[in-house]
């Protein structure tokens, strides 16, 4: 009965820990910034989001087309391929920095 009952407990512990929410496309995150000019995944923590806008006002104040991004997760391929999606996205040239928990790019 033990055996069951921690086979059941860690069944249930791998299935919620493999249920991410879906993450968002470069291309989204890319739309979502285009409007408010930073994107944070929900649960991402590492910087406040009135920290975010104020540094990308001060940069685009300054000239630089700046695109902060923080995600909650390292994304498929790294940070700096996922930053490099999101200027892909853009017409003009931005300086998009991806800021996950293990990678800054």
């Amino acid at each position: 009965m033990r055996t069951t009952f921690l086979s059941s407990l860690l069944l249930a512990l791998v299935l919620f820990a493999a249920a991410p929410a879906p993450a968002q496309t470069p291309a989204e995150i890319a739309e979502i910034v285009a409007v408010q000019g930073y994107y944070v995944e929900p649960g991402s923590e590492p910087v406040s989001e009135a920290e975010l806008i104020e540094l990308a006002s001060t940069m685009q104040d300054r000239g630089y087309n700046f695109v902060p991004v923080v995600l909650a997760d390292d994304p498929s391929g790294g940070a700096p391929a996922f930053a490099s999606a999101i200027v892909d996205q853009f017409s003009v040239g931005a300086t998009v920095v991806v800021l996950t928990p293990s990678e800054l790019a």
